[in-house]
């Protein structure tokens, strides 16, 4: 009898049953019409059915008085266990019941689960088995494991465990609670991927991988959803159990749950891990479609078993949920995804993948666009993949060639295609032989042969393919175009700006002239010059720039797209820098929920856009804030792109400044050290970026008062720019204007000027007279001035640093705020009172939002404002350098040399006014922290080393009262 007989048997059996025994002959006439044989069959069932009953309700009434003494009864579960309250029941399995405890013996309060064997299966298989689980957990120790934290006996003689509480959701309701898009979807599955490999690493099978032993929490750290994998109680231990034999469940107790069991554990043959990737399979079918993949055949357990072992369930891009209605990523199943879950879930054991790991990588493949590993050997499928993910440049003549072999292959494969696509197929082909030989000669300068025993520079080599873009590419616009998009961004990162602009705006005329105002390379193209831009301290127009790129692509690409993610995140990027908090912060916010939508919780754009919140928390003085998402950055990109990663060490950068802002040196030299050894390890002692995170612990080294140590690391990162990069690079002016800071702080103000004319001299011939930098280096150069008596020199400095920075960010922006201070102190000086008072009195209306209410410049502003004050007589001095004192002493650790200046000017105040005893403890406070952390020779510890002398010469004696 073959399989589709009898299953219509089985069917109008099963519907026979529905009916009173008197109205089946009638059905039975109706339903098999002429086949007596049919007919005979199904009577036949029917007759074995009814003589069976009288057997089964005997043997049910001599089970249920058994089974009703030794089960327990549901709502009771015992008061303890051992040193453990229990206050709840959590589930109930095939083999105990799980409760939720907490430990409250005195010696610690903790949350747990504790699963207990249940009474009526206390056999002593079931026992083993249950401690067997015992083991398996026991050496177990991964983030996606539940964790064994205890176990032992009850009074009774019940074994149990106590495992770590998992407060979340079975995997399948927690992406339904939160909306996790695919991308997120498919992160999450990664990480089951990683923790049934770490079990099988260990000679573990599951065996039971199901959506309810999944569950998924939210990150108490990092915020990101973390996965736990739970209940091995009928885990197959692959290796010498405690009494050195093989600890291998019997396969006659076949333990699953069918609906998610491979085909080898229904027919009761020996299960391996292949058996756990199946099943990772049907969750991941699950995942993407909402529904289990022989969903319709549940109603009965044959019906199930034989769909599972003989039929293929429909690929997830055709399955269609209850009620109809598919996840809106339902399309881009079709292909790559269809493809690995169906190998995982193969009948043949040997054909699905070889692990879970090689499952997870395979997914990878997809969420990178790389082809995935179900569909090698589909040549027109490898080749359209490739095209995808290369559009633009392809980086070597290598590749090219593989590109134009494929593309050979194809011309046969390809031969019934329209006319225009064998068009298209043809330009792709033009395009890449023109690329391949363009690279191949432009790298032929590297051979030994060709360059005759003299270097080749990276930079040398961008100017010969700048150059032979211009003359021999002129009959290939779009061939010519991506060439001058990459080399003119590769320019850009070099800090050639001059040059990145003259390529990048050639690249957007002609690929504006090929392809129409309204194409993804075009958008692309204006990015990179709207990037540019910023970095020439053009925010206008690069605002422009990228709010036209940003809406083309949303156009393009609609509104969740990586590449809008991006835009976002630039465009965000270039408000940071005009002092628009508010709207920078709302950005790097929409940027950062999309690229969790589509790329899941944890991916290295994720953690850029946390960096990109911390800057500008940690702009606006919510240092707490940015502290954690820098940290959360950090430990995302250790996580995903492994430790020893550049974006690693510049994270490492990053948590190290912000640190040092908040007077935590030596928490932050440790970052700093450790992001030098990082840079060091990957490049090598002599690069860029070696020098500037050289230069990065040099700061803070600095800031320590470590001068001897600070000017060494400026000097050898200033000779390593010089060498690498050329005297006319903006990082050779920012080694300058760094040993310029320091010889300072030393009192070397002869020694340090030329350095810092020298790097404001770049500065304006790198970017112009109106860049950020460039205000800066006059700020510097001022303050020079300022400490050796320049006065009147140093103040068309400040004025011309308060007119860029307004040109810049406009009037009311913090920058503006910060160089109107440096200016009213500067007057203050000068004896210029009124014009000093407008200053600081701007100053103040600028910072007067909510959101600077506890910012350090605002203390700035208050603090040099009070000392005005207290030279004029004012009565409010002493309130504003009250206030001062307070938000340094909130918002800076204890001893930071900010609190000991404002101290010190607090002295003074109380001083002026007869207050002695009151101002001694401050003065002399000041002057012992303002030693220690910037030296005896800075000016501003010389300064207060002058009130103190001044309160010692007009102390009145120690019999005297201090006048109130």
């Amino acid at each position: 009898m073959n399989a589709e007989r009898w299953e219509h048997i089985e069917t109008l059996f099963e519907r026979a049953l529905d009916l009173e025994p008197a109205a089946r002959e009638a059905f039975l006439d109706e339903a098999c019409g002429d086949d007596a044989a049919l007919r005979g069959e199904v009577a036949s069932l029917l007759a074995s059915y009814t003589a069976a009953q009288p057997f089964f309700a005997r043997l049910a009434d001599q089970v249920e008085p058994i089974v009703s003494a030794r089960l327990e009864p549901p709502g009771a579960p015992p008061a303890r266990i051992g040193p453990y309250r229990i206050d709840r029941e959590l589930g109930r399995g095939g083999m105990g019941t799980v409760y939720h405890a907490e430990r409250d013996d005195g010696q610690y309060r903790q949350q747990v689960a504790i699963k207990l064997l249940r009474r009526e299966f206390a056999s002593d298989d079931v026992v083993r088995r249950f401690l067997a689980e015992r083991q398996i957990l026991a050496s177990l120790n991964h983030p996606n494991i539940a964790r064994l934290l205890d176990g032992g006996m009850t009074e009774t003689g019940r074994p149990y465990f106590v495992l770590e509480y998992v407060e979340g959701w079975p995997i399948l309701d927690y992406c339904e609670t939160h909306r996790l898009g695919l991308e997120a979807r498919l992160r999450l599955f990664q990480d089951v991927c990683a923790a049934v490999q770490y079990a099988h690493q260990n000679l573990i099978v599951h065996r039971d991988l199901k959506p309810g032993n999944i569950l998924v929490a939210d990150g108490a750290e990092t915020g990101a959803p973390q996965v736990k994998l739970l209940d091995f109680g009928i885990a197959k231990l692959m290796q010498p159990g405690m009494d050195g034999h093989l600890a291998m469940t019997h396969t006659d107790v076949r333990p699953m749950t069918p609906l998610y069991a491979s085909p080898e554990q229904l027919r009761g043959e020996r299960v391996t891990t292949a058996s756990d990737v199946y099943q990772l399979g049907v969750l991941l079918y699950e995942l993407l479609t909402g529904q289990r993949p022989y969903a319709r055949f549940e109603p009965t357990a044959y019906q199930i078993e034989r769909a599972i072992c003989e039929e293929d369930p429909p690929p997830p891009s055709q399955a269609v949920p209850p009620g109809g209605a598919r996840p809106p990523w339902s399309r881009r199943l079709r292909g790559d995804l269809d493809a690995i879950v169906g190998k995982a879930m193969r009948k043949v054991p040997d054909e699905r993948y070889e692990s879970a790991a090689a499952l997870s990588g395979d997914v990878e493949r997809y969420l990178e666009q790389r082809p995935v590993r179900a569909r090698r050997g589909n040549v027109t499928y490898r080749f359209a993949k490739f095209v995808r993910k290369h559009r633009v440049a392809v980086a070597a003549a290598g590749v090219i060639a593989v590109l134009l072999v494929t593309l050979a292959v194809l011309s046969v494969r390809f031969a019934l295609v329209t006319a225009r696509q064998a068009d298209l197929v043809a330009r792709e082909r033009d395009k890449a032989a023109q690329m391949a030989s363009f690279l191949v000669e432009l790298f032929q300068v590297s051979d030994p042969n060709e360059r005759q025993g003299t270097d080749v520079t990276a930079e040398e080599l961008l100017l010969r393919g700048a150059s032979r873009i211009e003359t021999e590419l002129r009959d290939q616009p779009e061939t010519r175009a991506m060439l001058m998009n990459v080399i003119g961004r590769i320019y850009r990162q070099l800090g050639m700006y001059r040059q990145s602009e003259t390529l990048l705006s050639l690249a957007l005329d002609e690929r504006r002239q090929a392809l129409g105002d309204w194409h993804p390379d075009v958008a692309e193209t204006q990015q990179e010059l709207g990037r540019l831009r910023r970095a020439q301290g053009a925010y206008a127009t690069a605002e422009s720039l990228l709010t036209e790129a940003l809406a083309m692509q949303r156009a393009l690409f609609g509104e969740r797209h990586v590449r809008v993610a991006q835009t976002l995140s630039d465009l965000g990027w270039v408000l940071h820098n005009k002092g628009e908090a508010g709207r920078a912060a709302a950005l790097f916010n929409e940027a950062l929920t999309m690229r969790r939508e589509l790329l899941g919780p944890r991916h290295e754009d994720v953690a850029e856009s946390l960096s990109s919140l911390a800057a500008v928390r940690r702009h606006q003085g919510a240092y707490d804030e940015a502290e954690q998402y820098y940290r959360q950055a950090l430990a995302m990109y250790r996580e995903v792109l492994g430790p020893e990663h550049l974006q690693v060490a510049r994270a490492l950068n990053d948590l190290a400044a912000m640190l040092q802002d908040l007077g935590r040196y030596d928490e932050a030299e440790t970052y700093a050290r450790a992001s030098l050894d990082l840079y060091s390890k990957l490049f090598g002692t002599e690069h860029p970026d070696v020098a500037t995170s050289l230069s990065n612990l040099a700061y803070v080294q600095q800031n320590k008062g470590d001068y001897e140590a600070a000017e060494q690391g400026y000097r050898e990162a200033l000779a390593m720019r010089r060498r690498l990069l050329g005297d006319d690079h903006p990082h050779v002016a920012h080694s300058l204007n760094n040993l310029a800071a320091v010889l300072q702080d030393q009192g070397r103000f002869e020694e340090a000027e030329p350095y810092a004319r020298e790097a404001l001299a770049l500065y304006r011939k790198v970017f112009g007279d109106t860049h950020r930098l460039v205000a800066q280096a006059l700020t510097n150069l001022g303050w020079m001035l300022r400490n050796r008596g320049a006065l009147d020199e140093a103040r068309p400095l400040f004025k011309e640093v308060v007119q860029i920075r307004t040109a810049l960010y406009g009037g009311q922006h913090p920058q503006v705020a910060q160089g109107r201070i440096y200016l009213g102190s500067l007057l203050h000086r000068l004896g210029r009172w009124p014009a000093a008072e407008a200053e600081f009195q701007q100053a103040l209306s600028v910072l007067a939002d909510s959101m600077y209410a506890r910012h350090p410049l605002r203390a700035m502003a208050l603090s040099s404002f009070g000392e005005l004050r207290t030279d004029q007589g004012r009565p409010e001095a002493m309130e504003m350098l009250q206030e001062a004192l307070e938000i340094r002493e909130a918002v800076l650790p204890p001893g930071h040399w900010q609190t000991a200046e404002t101290r010190s000017a607090l002295g003074a105040c109380l001083m002026q006014q007869g207050r002695y005893e009151e101002a001694e403890p401050l003065l002399r406070q000041a002057v012992q922290i303002l030693s220690e952390r910037r030296g005896a020779r800075h000016p501003v510890t010389q300064r207060a080393l002058a009130r103190l002398a001044q309160w010692d010469a007009a102390r009145p004696d120690p019999g005297t009262p201090s006048p109130r």
